[in-house]
């Protein structure tokens, strides 16, 4: 481009600056934390905090003196956003001083900025000078600097010749930035998954230098901790980082930080936003005001689904909580959305997982977490001893039944489900996993488990669970609990910044035992888990071109003779299960709140021992030579339909029950 006036090196350098931004986001590597923020969010971050700090009725001579910091500020957007906001406040305020004298001193007095990069720096240089002379004229800059040195080589030279110093660092903010102290510190930290730092020498002074620096850490939460310490107090901070934090594990120490020393101002859920494209990344925007949190504060949560909510911040639903209540959350886990008030409920009243059962085994990669593919030499289609198992994958567990026909797909191997050969040298591990236990799917859209006799292994994507003291008809119980609508919604509320693309969670172990288990495991929760399990496994395999025609025609005399729907059957057992399993948690509640479930409670606490015993778990189909793969004889499929028809009709046709389950699961409280 050819220079020829002080107007075409502005176009100049603002090309220059759009051409870096479009850069970075077309060679977008998240893996190295370099994500730019959409204006729109910007702008929101920046005038929230601006607000939150009141800056608009600060005495003039007071608001000279707030410093603003941008820790990680790439191409200066939120700082130019800062000077707007700030140029504006000045001008209100009636100063008798020319526009070009006011943007100066904002630079200098007020702006911080910190970057690695050091084009990054030169970057929001170039973007608050432009601001700066946005409105001179070409004689401004003649009197400055001749038209023949406006060049981009020469910006240093230009800078000093309008005797403009700017704050703008290049260093490692974490490990070498020390100034301080900011009134307000804003901005979008790099997101770094520790696993992809690979400086070692580097991690490790982190892990030296932070607290929050705990296990698998993210890089961005080092960004609060540090901010933290070099923010006044009574500041605030607005940052936008991955939402994992908020219940990972890795993020209880930085939480235990948050709750004891500050104040959670708001949470903002932009996880939904198309905002950070090409990367895994599920934002939010997290404000926070030094200073020790009261008992009556409360945490504000918002959530916006699309980019024009951004403008309308006092219309979108907010949802409110004590900040105190994170106190009594397991692991200090913040949640983000669902009906908190009821977690807050459950974990005043019932204890986890973990402290329910001092046996309780939650088994997962049981040969290690490394080298998967030697394992597979241990597979083989014939059973080499009565000590084999079965070797599973994620996609063969379905709700309460096993996908048989599903493949297992796991380093480059496509295999089905095959015989896994003993070796005493599994001897270790082997005792748990041919036992009787629950198997629950470590990636799904949905709690997932289901029962195992003891005749399955995995190598990963899976979770055994063994309770030592609880017989088999208690684990059908559980199974009912897992499985249970009102438990994947406790999930969620609690751990759903954890999700991944598509919708679907990681259902970790660790967050599993902090699930608050009840007081009774009932024996109507057991006869509904076996019910399911049966049922649901019969019609996947029957949807799954079944292939044994003595099977096929006998379940068709029986479906024809006793007028049995599977699949209408399955759906009121999901229902009548879903309903029992909310009641046995809710009762109390629902007792001083009126609501009279008479009905269902009957139901839940009946004894159901007898029936229980008329109805054995065993498999439909004859696919592997197993003792504990139990197979249903034909007359053994009739009776166990008889069993499941006669409880259906008289369950299915109260009118009073039918209303009662309607309410229960329709119920939000």
């Amino acid at each position: 481009m050819v220079i020829t006036t002080a107007e075409d090196f502005l176009v100049y350098l603002q090309n220059i600056i759009v051409k870096f931004e479009n850069e970075k986001i077309k060679n977008n590597k998240p893996n190295l934390g370099v994500i730019y923020t959409p204006n729109q969010i910007v702008q929101n971050i920046v005038s929230s905090i601006f607000k939150s700090y009141n800056i608009k009725n600060i005495q003039i001579n007071n608001l000279k003196n707030i410093r603003i910091l941008d820790p990680a500020c790439g191409s200066g957007r939120f700082l130019l956003a800062a000077a707007l906001e700030l140029y504006e406040f000045y001008r209100d305020s009636n100063l008798k001083h020319q526009d070009y004298e006011i943007k100066k001193y904002i630079i200098q007095n007020h702006l911080y900025g910190v970057d690695i990069e050091a084009k990054a720096c030169f970057i929001t240089k170039l973007r608050l000078f432009l601001w700066l002379v946005s409105n001179e004229t070409s004689q401004f800059f003649i009197n400055k600097i001749s038209i023949k040195d406006l060049s981009l080589s020469n910006m240093e030279q230009i800078f000093e010749r309008f005797h403009l110093k700017f704050n703008i660092f290049c260093t490692d903010f974490l490990l070498d930035f020390n100034i301080d102290k900011f009134d307000i510190i804003f901005g979008n930290p790099p997101y770094i998954e520790n696993k992809k730092i690979k400086n070692v020498e580097f991690k490790k002074k982190l892990v030296k230098r932070f607290k929050s620096a705990y296990r698998l850490f993210d890089l961005s939460i080092l960004f609060i901790e540090k901010s933290l310490e070099l923010l006044e107090d009574n500041g605030y901070i607005s940052f936008i980082l991955p939402n994992k934090f908020l219940s990972a594990d890795y993020g209880i120490k930085v939480r235990n930080l948050l709750f004891n020393q500050i104040e959670i101002e708001e949470i903002i859920n932009i996880s939904s936003l198309p905002i950070f494209q090409n990367t895994a990344t599920y934002p939010i925007i997290l404000t926070l005001k030094k200073v020790k949190p009261s008992e009556e504060h409360k945490v504000h949560i918002k959530i916006f689904n699309n980019i024009e909510d951004l403008s309308q911040n006092n219309k979108i639903k907010t949802i409110k909580f004590h900040q105190n209540l994170i106190q009594i959350f397991p692991s200090k886990v913040i949640p983000i959305s669902g009906n908190i008030e009821l977690i807050s409920y459950l974990y005043r009243n019932f204890k986890t997982f973990t402290e329910t059962f001092k046996d309780l085994k939650i088994i997962y990669r049981p040969f290690g977490f490394l080298r998967y593919r030697k394992y597979f030499n241990n597979i083989s289609e014939m059973r080499q001893s009565d000590n084999d198992l079965l070797l599973i994958g994620t996609g063969n567990i379905g709700k309460a039944h096993i996908k048989f026909n599903k493949r297992i797909k796991i380093a480059g191997k496509n295999i089905k489900i095959s015989y896994f050969n003993y070796n005493p040298g599994f001897k270790h591990v082997w005792s748990d996993l041919n036992s009787e236990k629950l198997i629950f799917r470590e990636i799904a859209k949905d709690l997932t488990c289901c029962y195992d006799p003891g005749i399955f292994i995995n190598i990963t994507g899976l979770y055994f669970i063994k309770i030592t003291s609880f017989n088999t008809n208690q684990l059908f119980s559980l199974l009912t609990i897992l499985n249970s609508e009102f438990l994947d919604s406790v999930f969620k509320t609690l751990f759903s910044s954890l999700h991944m693309a598509g919708g679907y969670l990681r259902f970790n172990g660790s967050f599993i035992k902090r699930l608050p288990m009840p007081h009774q495991y009932p024996s109507s929760l057991s006869y509904c888990g076996k019910l399911i399990q049966f049922i649901s496994q019969l019609q996947y395999d029957l949807n799954s071109s079944i292939q044994n025609n003595r099977i096929k025609s006998k379940f068709e005399r029986i479906r024809d003779k006793y007028s049995i729907n599977i699949d209408k059957i399955l759906t009121f057992f999901r229902n009548l299960s879903n309903s029992l399993v909310k009641l046995l948690y809710l009762d109390e509640f629902y007792l001083k709140s009126q609501l009279d479930y008479n009905i269902i409670r009957k139901i839940l606490y009946f004894d159901f021992n007898r029936q229980i015993s008329n109805l054995r778990f065993k498999y439909i189909l004859p696919r592997f030579e197993m003792q504990k793969y139990s197979i249903c004889s034909l007359d053994e499929l009739e009776l166990n339909l008889i069993e499941i028809k006669k409880f259906f009709d008289k369950t299915y046709e109260d009118i009073k029950l039918v209303n009662q389950m309607s309410s229960i699961l329709n119920n939000k409280l």
